[in-house]
């Protein structure tokens, strides 16, 4: 399952991060704010949740149980909040001479905590609705398995006359 993405993965990607776009772009226009730095976060976001998806699949977090997965889910997402922060100062920096947020200087602690909680506000999200819908199918997968099973058991014992 690791190396193969599946087209429904990606669908959602895409509209999700279109979706996004689509709005902060029309907010953009009607307050005459850039609308490149839009499409800087949105990019940005785009690669490092997919990133994340790697690293949670690589790591087999959703294979584990809640209890075990949530923490290392809430630092991970933390992190890559993190890192799409500096990737976004960098990245303004390099583009546009300055951050996001105006100021000449790039990599320095404020600023990078200011992108970094920017990008939560997207990457949260992200994360809570992925790891929702895997413990969500999860759970349906074992009650199914339970049916299959009690109708096995069923079977059984009509067979054997239990």
């Amino acid at each position: 399952m690791a190396g193969r993405v599946s087209k429904y993965y990606w669908c959602c990607q895409l509209a999700g991060w279109g979706l996004l776009l689509l709005v902060m772009g029309i907010c953009c226009l009607m307050s005459e704010a850039p609308v490149q730095r839009i499409s800087l976060l949105v990019i940005i976001g785009l690669f490092v949740t997919h990133i994340f998806r790697s690293v949670i699949i690589k790591q087999k977090w959703l294979q584990l149980p809640l209890v075990k997965g949530l923490p290392r889910l809430l630092l991970a997402t933390v992190l890559t909040c993190a890192g799409a922060g500096i990737i976004e100062d960098l990245l303004c920096a390099g583009l546009f001479g300055k951050t996001i947020v105006g100021h000449q200087f790039f990599l320095s602690p404020g600023i990078i905590l200011a992108h970094s909680m920017n990008m939560g506000f997207v990457i949260f999200p992200w994360s809570l609705i992925y790891f929702s819908y895997h413990f969500v199918r999860r759970v349906q997968q074992g009650q199914q398995e339970i049916q299959r099973l009690e109708q096995r058991l069923k079977n059984m014992q009509m067979q054997f006359g239990g």
